[in-house]
């Protein structure tokens, strides 16, 4: 449970900082294993920075399925 808080609490903080440097966070999103529906919302908005925090594993799924 400490280590969800930890990266929930660091993902908030990321999210706050970007808002105040007047970046637009278009979508925010956690999965924890189906990674296609969580990439069409994306697509659907038109994301084109993804910000992650996942290990290789994860990246090499989630950007495969971001550039179909």
């Amino acid at each position: 449970m400490a280590a969800t808080s930890t990266i929930s609490g660091a993902h908030n903080r990321l999210v706050a900082e970007l808002d105040e440097k007047e970046f637009d966070v278009v979508e925010t999103q956690s999965f924890a294993n189906e990674v296609a529906s969580a990439i069409a919302k994306l697509k659907e908005k038109d994301v084109r920075i993804v910000l992650g925090n996942f290990n290789e594993t994860w990246a090499r799924s989630i950007f495969c399925e971001a550039h179909k």
